[in-house]
């Protein structure tokens, strides 16, 4: 008895992914007072120096702002893959910006993040009034 099988090739249509992207389920629009986290996810195994946050081109620092944590999971079998996460507490206006996550001068992604204001103006009659909620 003879056996005959059918191979079928297929391409791989999949894109590969970037070396340095932030996670796609990132959330950029927040409040004031609120926390933000960004996840960047690093595949860049042969850039030479740890990754790394940066806002409107300047590095983020937990030493220079204490409402900074950046936090590096390695890959394991647990962690697919190698992630940086940056989390900023009671977030201001002033944290509005361009938040870049750096591999190296050239591998890196960017983001931008928006931080509202918790303030609503009130119209009674003539007068106007601020609200601001904290």
């Amino acid at each position: 008895m003879v056996h005959i099988y059918l191979i079928k090739l297929v391409s791989s249509t999949a894109k590969p992914k970037d070396l340095v992207e932030f996670d796609p389920d990132s959330i950029t629009q927040h409040n004031e007072n609120s926390t933000l986290h960004l996840a960047c996810f690093d595949r860049c195994f042969f850039c030479q120096f740890h990754p790394q946050f940066a806002k409107d081109g300047i590095k983020l620092l937990p030493e220079n702002d204490a409402r900074v944590n950046i936090t590096y999971y390695k890959k394991t079998d647990k962690e697919p893959e190698n992630r940086l996460v940056l989390t900023i507490k009671e977030l201001t206006l002033n944290d509005s910006g361009n938040y870049t996550c750096i591999s190296s001068q050239k591998i890196f992604d960017d983001v931008y993040v928006t931080v509202n204001s918790k303030c609503a103006i009130m119209a009674f009659g003539v007068n106007l009034m601020l609200y601001c909620v904290k």
